[in-house]
C-alpha cells in the first residue's frame, strides 16, 4: 500500500520511514506516553504535522495506535482501509512485528547501543504496552490478541469516517479504486505488491549489524583502555 501511494504522488510515512530516521522516534515515545501513560499533553495536528514532515498519508506502526487522533487532527483527509484475509494478515504481522518486538537480540542490543536501536526499542516497548489494552509483554500474549485488535481497528475506522472519506481497499482490487478515490490518473505500470515482512526482515537484518557496531564503538572507550592497562602492568611484571 505504502509503494502505491508514493508512486501516486503521496510520500507516506511508515514504519520503514521510523526505522531509517531513528531520531524521529522522541517524538513518537512523546505521542505514546502522552496517549497511553498521562505524561505530557496530547499531540495537536501541529505535532503531527512536524513528526509526519513532507510526508501527506501516514500508516502502519506506530501510528495505528494514534489512528483516532489522526482522524480528528485531519478532519478532511481520506482514508484507505485494506482489507485483507486476517490469517494472511497474521502470519505477515507475527514475523514481521511480533518476532521482532520480543527477540531476545533486538531486546540485549536495546540496553547496549544508545544511538539507535534504544531508540528505536522505546517506541516499540510503548507501543506494545500502550495500544494493545493492558498491555502485552510476551509473544504468546501479543498473539493472542492480535486478532482481536486487527478487527476492532477495522470497526473503529469504520465508525469514526464518514463514508465519502472512506475507501475500503483489497489489495488484488489494483489501481482503479484507489485512483478513483483519490482523483488521480491510472499508472500504466503495475500495482505495486511488496512482501513488505521480507522486507522489514531485511531492514532489520541491517539495523541489527549496525546496532552491534554501535555496541562495539560505545563500549571501546571503555575496553581499550583497560586492556592497555592490564598489558603494561603484564610488560611491568614480566
Amino acid at each position: 500500500m505504502q509503494a502505491a501511494l508514493n508512486k501516486l504522488g503521496y510520500p507516506c510515512y511508515n514504519g520503514f520511514t521510523l526505522i531509517s530516521n531513528p531520531r524521529d522516534a522522541e517524538m513518537w515515545v512523546e505521542a505514546l506516553d502522552a496517549k497511553f501513560f498521562n505524561k505530557g499533553t496530547p499531540f495537536t495536528r501541529r505535532d503531527w504535522d512536524q513528526i509526519l514532515g513532507d510526508a501527506s498519508s501516514v500508516g502502519d506502526v506506530p501510528a495505528i495506535a494514534f489512528s483516532e487522533d489522526l482522524i480528528d487532527a485531519y478532519p478532511e483527509a481520506k482514508f484507505i482501509l485494506v482489507k485483507r484475509d486476517i490469517e494472511e494478515w497474521y502470519r505477515s504481522f507475527d514475523n514481521a512485528i511480533i518476532k521482532n518486538c520480543f527477540s531476545p537480540v533486538v531486546r540485549t542490543l536495546m540496553r547496549l547501543d544508545p544511538y539507535l536501536m534504544s531508540r528505536l526499542g522505546a517506541v516499540g516497548i510503548r507501543w506494545t504496552e500502550g495500544w494493545f489494552a493492558g498491555g502485552v509483554h510476551s509473544r504468546e500474549e501479543m498473539r493472542e490478541k492480535a486478532r482481536l485488535f486487527y478487527h476492532q481497528h477495522y470497526e473503529m475506522v469504520e465508525k469514526e469516517v464518514a463514508p465519502e472519506q472512506l475507501l475500503k481497499l483489497r489489495l488484488e482490487d489494483g489501481w482503479g479504486p484507489l485512483c478513483e478515490f483519490l482523483g488521480e490518473p491510472v499508472p500504466e505500470e503495475p500495482f505495486p505488491r511488496v512482501n513488505e515482512s521480507d522486507a522489514l526482515q531485511e531492514l532489520m537484518a541491517m539495523i541489527i549489524r549496525r546496532a552491534v557496531v554501535n555496541t562495539i564503538i560505545s563500549y571501546s572507550t571503555y575496553f581499550v583502555p583497560l586492556a592497555a592497562l592490564c598489558l603494561a602492568a603484564y610488560l611491568r611484571i614480566g
